[in-house]
């Protein structure tokens, strides 16, 4: 018997960039969640579809190793409730080559010190930051990727 299942599907738009420098923009499948909940969920990969690769070749499905993602923007404001008290800038140095200057909210932590040893997700959610000379209200950040960290707030 050949059955068909549907399962929900909502996709969001985002743009991965990797370690290699390459830049992928397409959708992932949320279906319910958000996307920082997403990208630091227990599994290695992301699905993307509908994707444009260096914004020339379409891909109609992508599987992608969340390790060899640097950055994920996206592609709207910020999903997480902010804490302005607890805002830290840093500045982030890739693997890719690439640096990152934003902010970090270190709400459950008493430190940054302590924020950057004991963080275990995935990507680093980063507020109010620049990369690649533009501005975004948020990118993921990948914390294997990271080559060094540096606090920017005394």
């Amino acid at each position: 018997m050949n059955e068909s299942y549907s399962y929900p599907k909502e996709g969001k738009t985002i743009a991965a960039h990797t370690i290699d420098n390459s830049r992928l923009e397409g959708k992932i499948n949320v279906a319910g969640r958000t996307v920082v909940e997403l990208v630091n969920d227990e599994t290695f990969d992301m699905i993307m579809y509908d994707v444009v690769r260096n914004d020339r070749d379409s891909i109609p499905t992508v599987l992608l190793s969340k390790q060899g993602v640097a950055w994920i923007d996206p592609e709207g404001k910020a999903e997480s409730p902010l804490v302005a008290d607890n805002l830290y800038r840093l500045k982030i140095r890739l693997s890719s080559g690439e640096s990152i200057i934003g902010a970090v909210d270190i709400s459950g932590y008493d430190r940054m010190s302590d924020y950057l040893v004991q963080y275990s997700d995935f990507f680093y959610e980063v507020f109010d930051c620049s990369a690649a000379g533009k501005k975004y209200p948020c990118l993921y950040v990948s914390v294997c990727n990271s080559i060094w960290v540096e606090p920017m707030d005394a």
